[in-house]
């Protein structure tokens, strides 16, 4: 090989070398650049996980301050539905490649899914505030005696004519409202026990026909169906604050079924085969 020749590969072989470590520069710095990328993107779910963890406790705290006002809880949660923080920004590459970014940007979905069971317990107890009210005036155990009237009495027809539709009445706008889930023995007890006073009121018709008196109590039927209503509103109340504390926790909540989801599962029941009607 001529000197001239080698020369020129030399001078080829020098470029080819020089090529090769500029690449190779170029493929660190972007290696380099890539793993600062998805640093960046770790400490923006870190960050963002440590600024939730606040949130959910001091809503939390805003929230219960007056459980027991459900109009209250519904302004505070709507509030807290208003400033949920987002994840911080981090550069693309990060985002992309980032398993704790990925997993931290599916936590805001996570807030506002706990906030809607939130808002829907605190709305259930709003709702359930016209049985309640109801169930108290139905209850009022003043009326039966009110309806009755001081008589005396010479026969049983002032009660029908008068205190039996009366109670009729009050037994029939109570079974008007609608019954909020939880509320269903409370709505029973209390027909029960105005079924009860009717009854006797029915009696009591007859025996004034005869010209006997009669008496009768209604306290037991009536504790009875007012304890049922006290305890349904218990728990619900107890449901929201075991709800809104499991929120603070962040812990699990549960959306509380429907009336639409009862009637899905009832129709999945349906389809299931049963031991009589087995698939061939």
């Amino acid at each position: 090989m001529s000197k001239r020749a080698k020369i020129i590969l030399f001078s080829v072989l020098g470029v080819l070398v020089v090529a090769a470590i500029a690449v190779t520069t170029v493929v660190l710095v972007i290696h380099q650049n890539h793993k600062n990328d998805v640093a960046a993107a770790d400490r923006a779910a870190d960050d963002y996980l440590d600024e939730v963890a606040t949130f959910r406790e001091d809503q939390a705290a805003s929230i219960d301050e007056d459980l027991t006002d459900y109009e209250s809880a519904l302004d505070a949660i709507a509030e807290a539905q208003d400033a949920v923080p987002s994840i911080g920004d981090a550069p693309e590459y990060g985002r992309e490649n980032s398993d704790d970014y990925a997993d931290a940007a599916k936590v805001e979905q996570d807030i506002t899914d706990d906030l809607d069971v939130l808002e829907s317990l605190a709305q259930d107890g709003v709702d359930a505030a016209e049985f309640q009210d109801a169930a108290a005036v139905a209850l009022d155990r003043s009326t039966p005696g009110t309806l009755l009237g001081a008589g005396p009495f010479s026969s049983g027809q002032p009660v029908r004519d008068s205190t039996i539709p009366g109670m009729q009445a009050v037994k029939d706008t109570f079974e008007a409202v609608e019954v909020p889930e939880g509320y269903e023995e409370a709505a029973e007890l209390t027909s029960a026990a105005l079924q009860h006073v009717l009854d006797n009121l029915n009696q009591m018709a007859a025996s004034l026909d005869s010209g006997q008196s009669f008496y009768f109590e209604f306290t037991e039927q009536y504790s009875a169906a007012e304890t049922a209503v006290d305890d349904a509103e218990s728990a619900q109340l107890d449901a929201l604050v075991d709800a809104v504390g499991a929120f603070g926790a962040d812990e699990d909540l549960k959306a509380p079924k429907s009336d639409k989801d009862d009637k899905d599962d009832e129709g999945s029941k349906d389809d299931e085969p049963s031991d009589e009607e087995t698939p061939s």
